[in-house]
């Protein structure tokens, strides 16, 4: 266990601005809705996601946001519907009921997709090699099966495969990539020897018509309207007029080499492996002209776009199926994707629905949502928020969400998670520990908005059982003359019977601008203190209380000139010689909080309209600043800054004017303290000033009691003074007699009429007198 507390960097001598680091705080618990004891120190983290330096990157699969400033979920547009486990899938194509499929060594196989999420295979049918590729025409599906040539197979009844035999031309034919088929002739891409023509008038014995040299290798073939597409080097374009008799119509280099084509919307979609994919208008088929490309992946294998051409699905061998916004070709946008964990080779889409051939994996089957999410990723945690190897005994949670969002906490570093809510209610672990995290589910439910569930920001605060005695509050002292400063902190968690280092007192010490370090109480030079120069306070015994406080003077006290700060820290000593432990430094000022007396000899020589004369004595207070001079037009206007009239350190004042105006005088000294307002000696000349008013209490905020001043004249009147809370309920009575003229002060002790103490708010004070009454406002703060 350190024993030492040490710094690595200097601490300015100022309180504790918020930021995202642990803050010390002592009235915490005076915001939540329930009464808590403190018995530790409390340190808060808050986390806005603005960097990722708390995230556990492994156990965080959700979106940390840092540039949104939030954890979302990944956006997701392929949901897994249903799969099915075959041989080897090449190639499928649609049927009116069924989906069949070119599954390699296994021959061809008819799959019921009528319940997207559980498809079934209702036949199979062996095939004289490997299927690689088919085509459809009415009952009949037309296979590519290698080096066999072509096999016809009547699918009139999917449950019920029947095979019409294979045919090569007597062995002519090469080995066959692809087909594809128009009207009643079959197009055959076979390799080194271009294109092979069958009429196929008689599905069940298509007769070999001739070869079409493409001059390169033919590794795939496309029908679109009345054109053949060729997938050679580059692509070839045949005008289909007279189906048995191509005639070309263009060829067209590409970079790399054409592995497969498909056409939507006039446009082809030209796949080649490491090269990517290749998109050209072909609106003109005699001028094809390339759009768009994009390489993305280690290999394109096969691409399609819906009927608007617009989007395009990729299967991309190793990395799976992606999804692409191809709405401007020249800048291709990636809109989601989904590992589909072997080869994907092939990828065809109907309404909603896309279906992958994923070679050994079989058949997969994906919907499309715009607007989806990847549900399961969708955990976001952070690392060890304590600093210290303090155990933590309780935390409580808020956090900005959207949505279901739920929230666990651990003390042993997830050993065990405990659920928690995040209105701010303390939560006890079982076993306090020391490694502490959060974690969060961020789940979508049908109320969640379009862009899914969120956390924006979080915070967390916990209970650290502190080995030093956390200093929670530098706080003035009311109602004093300056220079002294109530220090508060928390006991150290060895306070207590029995505990490994016994605690025997706690030593104040507080900085100054020194030359040289102090060697502390014992006098032995070299102790490590934090950084700067400390002179020894006092010391107080430990008697294992939760808290403890001590009154200690100040260096000076802050004024209207500026505000001067005493940085202390509290260093908890053991029973132990040597052994102790330093808190961090806090700080806090002192002010002169005296209200210094009224001016004496004020005299107001009304002379109007020649203009008034004031007069007063000189000031003898040591901290006299100026005085004030108020005027208004009422006798009863109660000193503010909107009827302050003048500022001076003169002990006169001739105001040149005409109007009969009713003045106040106040003594301000230079820690910013206001006297009452002088009593005034009238040299009358006209009306005199009523002598009707309330003054500011002191002090202001309160606790536990404050002065209420005021001013009445003449009359048999009895002056009423009430106290009213926040609602207009009266809360407790003064007076109700007659006073004599001048001025007066009632000391309220924070108590209703029934002496139960009355709660922190704003509370206001009304003086009556016959048809005259004032009010002011009030703080108590607990």
């Amino acid at each position: 266990m350190e024993i030492y507390n040490t710094f690595e960097q200097e601490i300015a001598v100022k309180r504790f601005i918020p930021t995202f680091r642990p803050l010390f705080i002592l009235f915490m618990l005076m915001l939540m809705a329930h009464a808590s004891t403190v018995t530790g120190e409390i340190l808060t983290i808050d986390e806005d996601f603005s960097s990722t330096a708390r995230r556990d990157s492994l156990m965080t699969s959700a979106v940390w946001d840092t540039t949104s400033q939030n954890v979302h979920l990944h956006s997701q547009i392929l949901f897994s519907r249903g799969s099915l486990n075959t041989t080897s899938a090449y190639m499928s194509v649609l049927g009116p009921t069924h989906l069949f499929l070119a599954d390699g060594t296994a021959g061809l196989r008819s799959i019921d997709i009528n319940d997207p999420d559980n498809p079934i295979s209702t036949d199979v049918i062996a095939c004289d090699s490997t299927a690689k590729g088919l085509a459809l025409s009415g009952d009949h599906a037309f296979v590519a099966v290698g080096s066999a040539g072509m096999q016809v197979i009547d699918v009139s009844n999917p449950a019920n495969l029947v095979d019409h035999g294979s045919f090569d031309n007597n062995d002519e034919l090469r080995f066959v990539n692809a087909v594809a088929v128009f009207e009643t002739a079959v197009y055959l891409a076979e390799s080194d020897s271009g294109v092979a023509v069958f009429d196929i008038n008689n599905p069940t014995l298509p007769v070999f018509v001739r070869h079409m040299d493409t001059g390169s290798w033919a590794r795939d073939v496309f029908v679109s309207g009345d054109l053949l597409y060729v997938a050679d080097d580059g692509f070839k374009i045949f005008d289909l007029s007279n189906s048995l008799n191509p005639t070309l119509v263009s060829e067209t280099p590409i970079t790399g080499t054409a592995l497969r084509i498909s056409v939507s919307a006039g446009r082809a979609f030209i796949s080649c492996g490491a090269s990517g994919m290749f998109i050209f208008d072909v609106s003109d088929p005699a001028n094809p002209l390339e759009i768009g490309a994009i390489d993305a992946w280690g290999s394109c294998q096969y691409a399609t776009a819906t009927a608007s051409g617009d989007t395009v699905f990729v299967a991309a061998a190793d990395e799976g199926l992606y999804v692409l916004d191809a709405t401007d070709p020249a800048n291709i946008e990636v809109l989601g994707s989904r590992d589909t964990i072997l080869v994907a080779l092939h990828v065809m889409h109907h309404d909603n629905l896309i279906y992958l051939a994923n070679l050994s994996d079989g058949l997969k089957i994906y919907e499309i949502d715009a607007n989806g999410f990847d549900l399961l990723k969708n955990r976001a945690q952070s690392k060890n928020l304590n600093d210290s190897d303090d155990p933590v005994s309780r935390v409580f949670l808020t956090a900005a969400v959207t949505d279901s969002v739920s929230f666990e906490v651990t003390a042993d570093g997830g050993d065990s998670w405990h659920s928690v809510q995040t209105d701010g209610q303390w939560f006890e672990f079982p076993d306090a520990g020391s490694d502490v995290r959060w974690r969060a589910f961020l789940v979508e439910t049908d109320s969640s908005p379009m862009d899914g569930p969120a956390c924006f920001s979080l915070s967390l605060s916990m209970e650290r059982l502190a080995s030093f005695g956390a200093i929670t509050a530098v706080s003035d002292v009311p109602n004093d003359s300056g220079l002294q400063v109530r220090l508060s902190w928390l006991a150290s968690r060895h306070d207590a019977q029995g505990a490994e280092h016994q605690i025997t007192e706690y030593s104040i010490y507080r900085r100054f601008d020194g030359t040289a370090q102090t060697s502390g109480k014992s006098g032995q030079p070299g102790a490590p203190y934090p950084p700067g120069q400390w002179d020894f306070v006092t010391t107080i015994p430990a008697d294992m209380e939760n808290q403890y406080s001590a009154v200690v003077s100040t260096l000076a006290d802050s004024n209207s000139t500026g505000i001067n700060w005493t940085a202390f820290f509290v260093r908890t000593r053991t029973s132990v010689q040597g052994e102790f432990f330093d808190s961090p430094p806090d700080s806090g000022f002192s002010v002169n909080n005296m209200q210094p007396n009224p001016p004496t000899g004020w005299m107001v020589d009304y002379s109007p309209p020649q203009g008034t004369q004031l007069s007063w004595d000189p000031s003898g207070n040591e901290q006299f600043a100026h005085f004030r001079i108020y005027r208004s037009a009422q006798p009863d206007t109660p000193i503010q800054p909107a009827t302050l009239f003048a500022v001076t350190t003169e002990t006169n004042y001739y105001d040149e004017t005409t109007t009969h105006w009713y003045y106040q005088l106040t003594l301000v000294t230079i820690d910013g303290n206001e006297s009452l307002p002088a009593s005034a000696n009238l040299s009358a000349v006209g009306d005199s000033p009523s002598m009707f008013q309330m003054q500011p209490n002191v002090p202001n905020p309160f606790n536990p009691s404050t002065n209420i001043y005021f001013v009445t004249g003449t009359g048999e009147e009895p002056v009423h003074l009430d106290i009213f809370d926040a609602r207009g309920r009266k809360i407790r009575s003064f007076l109700g007699v007659s006073l004599s003229t001048g001025q007066h002060q009632v000391r309220w002790d924070g108590r209703d009429n029934t002496g139960r103490n009355c709660a922190s708010g704003v509370y206001h004070a009304r003086l009556r007198q016959g048809p005259r009454q004032q009010v002011m406002k009030m703080t108590l703060i607990r």
